[in-house]
């Protein structure tokens, strides 16, 4: 395939639920016209492709995904509101990319999300709030990355009000990561990755 993928490629499939687009080299996603059609698209596989950047809303009319795979791209940016529309996901998968910090607030619309991974990208850094909105996440994978910092409040505390302000059943392997928690109790985040639930 290559490049962009093509305005309304897949409008007459409102049937479809699972779209695999693994190793077609696409570059980029146009947001108003990449998905239309694909009403009950449930499953879609993107991995192995040369996705760098996700616009705003870059799967605007996907609004029934549930499992989104985006790994083994190259992907080094994501705009604010690229998972916008996304309410019914639960599993992104963004591991083996290029992304070197979590910005605050980056996953805020993914609020049925549950499992989320992020091995083997180029993480340095997670920002306060990094994972705020993730209401009803369970697991993050985040070994084989750099991390070195990881902000004191990596979820929003309102989203948690009854757990401390971090969700109680979450699991986050870090093995093989050196770590510098900051400082106001950042570090619950190296207990979280020794339980097994």
């Amino acid at each position: 395939m290559g490049g962009s993928l093509p305005d309304d490629a897949f409008k007459y499939l409102r049937s479809c639920k699972t779209l695999k687009l693994s190793k077609n080299l696409i570059s980029s996603i146009k947001p108003l016209t990449a998905w239309k059609g694909l009403d009950s698209l449930q499953y879609l596989k993107l991995s192995g492709n040369q996705l760098i950047k996700l616009e705003p809303s870059s799967f605007r009319n996907l609004r029934k995904l549930e499992v989104l795979d985006l790994s083994e791209n190259r992907i080094e940016d994501i705009a604010p509101d690229a998972w916008k529309r996304l309410k019914q996901l639960i599993i992104l998968s963004l591991n083996s990319n290029l992304l070197t910090q979590l910005k605050s607030g980056q996953f805020q619309h993914l609020t049925q999300l549950e499992n989320l991974h992020l091995h083997n990208n180029g993480l340095h850094s997670l920002q306060n709030r990094a994972f705020s909105g993730l209401i009803n996440i369970r697991r993050i994978t985040l070994f084989r990355n750099n991390l070195y910092m990881i902000g004191p409040c990596l979820f929003d505390p309102l989203d948690f009000p009854e757990s401390s302000g971090h969700p109680e059943r979450l699991e986050m392997p870090l093995h093989d990561q050196r770590l510098d928690c900051g400082s106001g109790g950042g570090c619950w985040i190296k207990h979280a990755e020794e339980q097994v639930h």
